[in-house]
């Protein structure tokens, strides 16, 4: 296999700004997040529910103190939607509070680049698929950023490792569990036992694919898919012909390279457990002979109007269309970090508002402190009785918070705790019994609890639009836009602003000229 190298994910693009500044995240030493001395008391060990056996298991990790995650990522032909974020926040919010156990996290997150999808949308918008799926995850890194999610260790596109899924396929092929029909290669479900870890095989779920009548089974699922006239330029050669890998394929394969035979975490939404997980634990079992992933987590869906997001709804909805500014994005993080991630969560306005709501009282809970500390010089450096009973309610509120979150993530019974803080220490004030020592400890607390929570930072709104994140490409079709409404070619010019929100972008007619914002 290739050797790996780290963060090679954009081939050819620069390397994202949240990524660069903050490169020290890159696998700490330890959690850069110990602002509270007391987050090492004696608390409860971490409990989380297994997927897999479908309860609340004792976390331990196959390696001491290190733990190996993988989680699924974007397939990049369109901007992540809010049920897409759901599930990224939530492997954000996993991966901090692993680190705030003291664990070293090694995280894998993959980039599906080559799809059914991508392709279709290549064709139609006569773009490359390279420029479409280059273009997509830079959205996705930024968007990543104004979320204030903790960069993976790794950033895995499928199409950097198509030799090593080449490879993997070979394997199953010579140990029995693969077979070679008119030009592609399926898995054969009855070769391998134990399937049907989160189905039965009753429900067989043959995914709905083209080839379906080469199947010797209907549950059988395609590892190399041949090439067909539709996909145009987009294909590998291989011993089995022209084609390419299947979707399955990429993730156990990438988790496989990456983290080793066996894993001690892997995430994703829901709508993945089948057949999309049930598939890479039967080609990385049936190669290994290990047990693939110890903890399985799933998050649940985002509904809108009760109803699953869906594009036959028309009913999706993309981070621009509900986060203007930083309140906001805040705000729709702190609407996720506080619902149970194993949950469906219902987006509507009223929950929304509440989350900003409740965003705001931190902000000013936060900023009363500071300006405490920094600007009444009659506050008492040390108050002996008062500091102790700060003392006390500092270390009972981080022990309450350490047991919600280790009982499988609870993140709304662990805000509550924050809140119901907020309220005792808001009451303790109105005596004016604080000292600069006692506030100073307040603030660790809050600083520990938001090292998990990721609310308290100052985030890229969709309207900090640069002039340099907008491709060159784009700027030559406002230009010729321009020129073709000049010349009163008014056709020419509704042409070229449809090839420009084909790039994310719609452009606004003002009387200073033509603006570009983002498309969402």
């Amino acid at each position: 296999m290739k050797k790996r190298q780290r963060l090679s994910y954009l081939d050819g693009l620069s390397l994202p700004s949240f990524l660069k500044r903050k490169t020290n995240l890159l696998r700490p030493k330890r959690s850069p997040f110990y602002y509270y001395n007391c987050c090492c008391a004696e608390h409860s060990p971490l409990f989380l529910f297994n997927s897999k056996t479908r309860s609340k298991e004792l976390f331990t990790s196959l390696r001491p103190n290190l733990v190996h995650f993988y989680s699924c990522g974007p397939t990049v032909y369109d901007f992540a939607h809010i049920g897409n974020f759901r599930a990224f926040i939530t492997y954000d919010l996993i991966k901090r509070w692993l680190l705030k156990l003291g664990y070293k996290v090694v995280h894998v997150l993959n980039i599906t680049d080559v799809d059914d999808k991508i392709i279709r949308r290549a064709i139609k918008e006569q773009r490359s698929v390279k420029e479409i799926t280059d273009f997509y995850m830079e959205q996705f890194f930024k968007d990543m950023e104004r979320l204030n999610c903790l960069p993976a260790d790794y950033y895995p596109r499928a199409t950097h490792h198509i030799s090593e899924m080449c490879e993997l396929i070979d394997k199953l092929v010579e140990k029995g569990f693969a077979y070679v029909s008119n030009g592609s290669v399926y898995f054969s479900v009855d070769k391998y036992a134990p399937y049907g870890v989160f189905s039965t095989p009753s429900l067989s779920g043959a995914e709905e694919e083209e080839g379906a009548a080469d199947k010797g089974h209907p549950s059988d699922f395609v590892l190399w898919k041949k090439y067909k006239d539709e996909d145009g330029d987009v294909y590998w050669m291989s011993k089995y012909g022209k084609g390419r890998p299947g979707w399955h394929l990429e993730c156990s394969c990438m988790a496989l390279q990456y983290l080793g035979s066996e894993i001690d975490i892997h995430a994703g939404g829901v709508d993945l457990m089948f057949p999309h997980h049930e598939n890479e634990i039967a080609q990385a079992e049936a190669i290994t002979g290990k047990t693939f992933v110890r903890y399985w987590i799933h998050n649940g869906f985002v509904q809108v109007n009760e109803q699953k997001m869906s594009k036959s709804l028309q009913n999706i909805k993309k981070l621009g269309d509900i986060a203007v500014n930083s309140l906001d994005i805040r705000a729709f993080r702190y609407l996720i970090v506080s619902s149970h991630y194993r949950a469906p969560l219902a987006f509507h306005q009223e929950a929304f508002q509440g989350a900003k709501n409740t965003v705001r009282r931190l902000d000013q809970f936060m900023k009363r402190i500071s300006m405490a500390c920094k600007d009444d010089d009659s506050i008492p450096k040390y108050l002996e009785n008062e500091d102790k009973v700060y003392e006390q309610l500092v270390q009972n509120t981080w022990h309450r918070f350490q047991n919600e979150m280790n009982d499988d993530l609870n993140t709304p019974r662990a805000t509550a705790v924050m809140l119901e803080f907020i309220h005792e220490i808001e009451n303790i004030w109105k005596q004016r019994r604080f000292s600069e020592y006692s506030l100073k400890q307040v603030e660790k607390l809050m600083r520990s609890i938001d090292s998990v929570l990721g609310i308290f930072y100052s985030s890229p709104s969709q309207q900090d639009l640069k002039e340099s994140d907008i491709p060159e490409q784009v700027w030559k079709l406002v230009s010729q836009r321009n020129e073709a409404r000049n010349q009163k070619r008014f056709q020419t010019a509704d042409e070229l602003r449809e090839k420009i929100r084909q790039y994310g972008f719609q452009v606004m007619d003002t009387p200073q000229g033509s603006k570009l914002e983002p498309l969402s």
